[in-house]
């Protein structure tokens, strides 16, 4: 563990220190962890001058090292010296504070200082960028292949296996497949597309071959035969792994426990949790469109088909950009019934009991809106299957808008059988009730603004009749814990 010190001057006077606990990395050779060379090598061949460095927080304490080694590798001594002119070089910003999530590549904060390259350190979702060139650098962590090869020879032995791994260990996988070569018959292993070669690509002896979480499979039998192993640490990676292939049993060898281990998460409990929060959205009137990335490939292709499957389905609907989640963010739009989220597929996923509203993915979303999309037990979070193209792409038009009266799941009540298509809430025709005071309510609340009407508190309001006006004073300076002016009252 390590300290971490941010100071606040909010008034170049004083100065308050406030230190945390931020977990590290222990690294031995950081030049060829963090593969300084591979990273010039890229700076060289795209000839870019403007580089976002971009690290988690648990990196942070290389980050100078790394920036003064690539500038010294990158500056060109003899450049300088012919020519007369002065020589612009290279420029290097450290980005810490990301956007939306670590494992996503910032093109918002690598925009702000008009970087033409993203040096990417530590893990990632691999997420496709929307226009950077990116260069990704997950880390060289060890793997002790005499244990592995020890734990996991049986299961080999026995069963189909499809490989996976953490992008940490990928620098092992042409050792592991001399390691593995007598079993190379029944043995598939799922490569970064990143670094897929050409011989990996897919060949007329695939039964299947499809593209998930930055990884490609090519697998000569059906996925549901395989036993998949693991070869990382729990986390973000390996829930959406076991969510998407969520009838395959998972084993997981974990290289810091020298450990192999049969996954017993309860899968369908959580699988029944999403399928609650299927019926909730079922139920909203007013669904909140949350932007979670503005640079990943495709982002607003997603968001307008989402716009379209809520108008299909006859509901509102607001589309908010608001960066990092958190329940103090969320709480601010009370009106909306819904979130949903459009972001990585590891950060998709949301557990949203803390929040006041839940919070579901455009898959989730899409169950609950349109007929033609049915639940079979498959599971997706990256929202590019649903787009045309994608292996789970259904076209609007053929969905007939039509819902049968059903009891809700949430509520208890009948949800009537309505023409969703043809539903508009604008019309004249809308149900209304008498309240006591003999006037006429709308039965449905249908837009945000209906809803601030019927608030007891609506905010600040300034009312010119009887609002009495004041001179404007100092207000307080400093942070909540320590403000300068009640400094005489702790004495």
């Amino acid at each position: 563990m390590a300290e971490l010190k941010v100071a606040f001057s909010p008034d170049d006077s004083k100065i308050f220190e406030q230190t945390t606990q931020v977990s590290t990395v222990d690294i031995d050779d950081p030049v060829s962890y963090f593969e300084i060379y591979e990273s010039v090598q890229f700076i060289k061949d795209g000839n870019f001058k403007r580089v976002a460095l971009q690290f988690p927080d648990e990196l942070l304490k290389y980050a100078k090292f790394i920036v003064s080694k690539i500038e010294e590798l990158t500056f060109n001594k003899e450049e300088v010296t012919s020519n007369k002119e002065e020589v612009t070089s290279n420029k290097f910003y450290v980005l810490a504070d990301t956007s939306y999530g670590n494992c996503c590549v910032d093109e918002v904060a690598a925009s702000h200082i008009q970087a033409d390259a993203i040096i990417h350190y530590g893990h990632s979702c691999l997420s496709v960028t929307e226009k950077t060139p990116t260069f990704y650098v997950f880390g060289r962590s060890k793997l002790n292949l005499d244990d592995f090869s020890l734990c996991t020879n049986k299961l080999f032995t026995e069963n189909k296996v499809l490989l996976l791994y953490d992008v940490k260990y990928y620098h092992y996988v042409e050792v592991i497949k001399d390691l593995l070569k007598k079993f190379e018959q029944t043995i598939d292993i799922a490569h970064l597309v990143i670094y897929k070669k050409k011989s990996e690509s897919a060949s007329p002896a695939c039964l299947n071959s499809f593209t998930f979480l930055g990884r490609q499979f090519n697998l000569k039998f059906d996925l549901l035969v395989y036993k998949i192993l693991f070869i990382g640490e729990e986390g973000l990676t390996l829930r959406n792994l076991m969510m998407r292939f969520n009838k395959n049993q998972f084993y997981v060898y974990n290289p810091s426990l020298l450990s192999l281990t049969l996954q017993q998460v309860n899968i369908n409990k959580s699988l029944m949790k999403r399928f609650y929060l299927i019926q909730k959205a079922k139920d909203a009137q007013i669904v909140g469109i949350v932007m979670g990335t503005l640079g990943i490939e495709k982002y607003k292709e997603i968001v307008q088909r989402l716009k379209k499957v809520l108008k299909h389905a006859g509901k509102k609907y607001y589309t908010f950009i608001m960066g990092k989640l958190n329940v103090a963010k969320m709480a601010n739009f009370m009106e909306i019934d819904i979130f949903v989220l459009v972001a990585c597929p590891e950060n998709s996923l949301i557990d949203s009991k803390e929040y006041f509203k839940p919070i579901i993915t455009p898959f989730e979303l899409e169950i609950a809106c349109l007929n033609s999309r049915e639940w079979n037990g498959e599971y997706l979070t990256d929202f590019c299957e649903l787009l045309e193209g994608g292996l789970s792409y259904l076209d609007i038009k053929d969905d007939d808008g039509f819902v049968e009266p059903e009891y809700s799941l949430i509520t208890g009540q009948l949800r009537s059988g309505v023409n969703k298509i043809e539903n508009n809430f604008d019309s004249s025709n809308e149900i209304a009730l008498i309240n006591e005071n003999n006037k006429l309510v709308a039965h449905n609340i249908t837009n945000a603004s209906d809803f601030l009407l019927r608030r007891t508190w609506q905010g600040l309001q300034i009312n010119s009749n009887y609002t009495e006006v004041h001179k404007a004073v100092d207000g307080r300076a400093g942070i909540a814990s320590d403000y300068l002016n009640e400094l005489e009252y702790k004495n």
